[in-house]
């Protein structure tokens, strides 16, 4: 593999011609470009008035909120509440 630095970034290139396997990992790609999304979001967040970031701050916590919320719930079988006995004759 040949690495060589230009404008104070390597380049790598491994002498079989293909990229190096890191930038062909579709994860890492994807992870690379929440992380991006992310912090570019934040920013954004940061330069609204208060008020405004605290409205987007509750809206994304109850988006994430109901995104758990849906996903605890598919992955809980539909028959539990039945294999809990009630108290109806206290």
């Amino acid at each position: 593999m040949m690495e060589r630095i230009e404008d104070g970034v390597i380049n790598s290139s491994s002498t079989t011609g293909f990229p190096p396997s890191s930038s062909t990992n579709p994860i890492a790609q994807q992870q690379v470009g929440l992380k991006d999304l992310e912090n570019k979001y934040s920013n954004w967040v940061t330069k609204q008035s208060l008020p405004i970031e605290a409205v987007l701050a509750t809206f994304t916590s109850a988006i994430q909120g109901a995104a758990i919320g849906g996903l605890m719930g598919t992955l809980t079988p539909p028959d539990i509440a039945s294999s809990f006995s009630t108290a109806t004759d206290a």
